[in-house]
């Protein structure tokens, strides 16, 4: 392997790990909910996809139904989500964001654009293009490299 490649590579995922574990800790301190990962993780597919069922985050989750329902179970209790029959489907539950959820959403958008204010508003928006422009291609990249079947060589 070529010594400088290895070397460059390490370089950008220290700095590329390193910035988002800091940018990660100032969004944990100016968020008021403090949500476990797996309820995070469901609150956001719910978001991106505005309605789903339990079947389609099981799925996602990788795990059964029932421990996606414990989770369901939870956020519902403190409203951010609910839970409503498909009018199309009425043996089918949809799950939904409720109050606390489009709060929280809200909020998260909020963070977003004071860390755009406060941190990438400093770089020319040529190099924030640049930028985007080649972390799209290395995701490409990724994405269709299996990655399950690595050798090392």
């Amino acid at each position: 392997m070529n010594p400088k490649l290895q070397q460059l590579v390490q370089h950008i995922s220290f700095l590329h790990y390193d910035m988002n574990a800091q940018l990660t800790k100032a969004q944990q301190q100016l968020f008021v909910d403090d949500l476990p990962l797996k309820q995070t993780m469901v609150l956001d597919y719910i978001h991106k996809h505005k309605a789903c069922t339990m079947g389609e985050l099981a799925d996602f989750m990788e795990t059964s139904a029932s421990a996606v329902s414990q989770i369901i179970g939870r956020l519902e209790k403190e409203r951010y989500v609910q839970r409503q029959i498909n009018p199309k489907n009425r043996r089918e539950i949809m799950v939904l964001l409720d109050l606390a959820g489009e709060r929280y959403f809200a909020r998260e958008q909020e963070i977003n654009t004071l860390i755009i204010n406060k941190i990438y508003s400093k770089m020319p928006i040529e190099d924030l293009e640049k930028l985007n422009e080649i972390l799209t291609q290395l995701h490409q990249i990724v994405e269709e490299t299996n990655l399950h079947d690595l050798e090392q060589n």
